[in-house]
């Protein structure tokens, strides 16, 4: 089974990168078509991460998911997010939140790699691994 790594964000450099890491179509979710040509693309998204963590980018992650699909929310830009109650059993959707540590730990983490010299993950890689989210 083919499987597909989608991106949407707002940056075009952004974008670009990721087309360059083997992304296989970016969107720019601020399009108003965006969301449309999407779904129309891939048919819905089963897993989406959201790293913005705002009320545009979570209503636009699970704007385009399938039935059953599921949102990762790890930013914190903030806002608030609504939705039709009906929509989660419609849906059969998911949205989790979690972290990925605190600003301390991340230097920590920088400085350990840093004193370690230790490479960074060949971005190709990752990418293979998270189009895992979609089929």
């Amino acid at each position: 089974m083919a499987r597909h790594l989608f991106v949407a964000d707002i940056s075009g450099k952004k974008r670009d990168v990721a087309l360059a890491a083997g992304a296989v179509q970016a969107f720019d979710p601020s399009d108003p078509n965006a969301r449309k040509t999407l779904l129309k693309t891939s048919g819905g998204i089963y897993g989406a991460c959201d790293f913005a963590g705002s009320d545009a980018s979570l209503n636009f992650a699970t704007g385009v998911l399938a039935k059953g699909g599921k949102v990762i929310v790890t930013g914190l830009i903030g806002g608030a997010y609504t939705t039709a109650v009906a929509m989660f059993p419609l849906k059969a959707m998911t949205i989790e939140g979690t972290t990925t540590g605190t600003l301390s730990e991340a230097r920590e983490l920088i400085e350990l790699v840093r004193a370690k010299d230790i490479k960074p993950p060949p971005i190709a890689g990752a990418v293979a691994r998270a189009s895992l989210c979609h089929p």
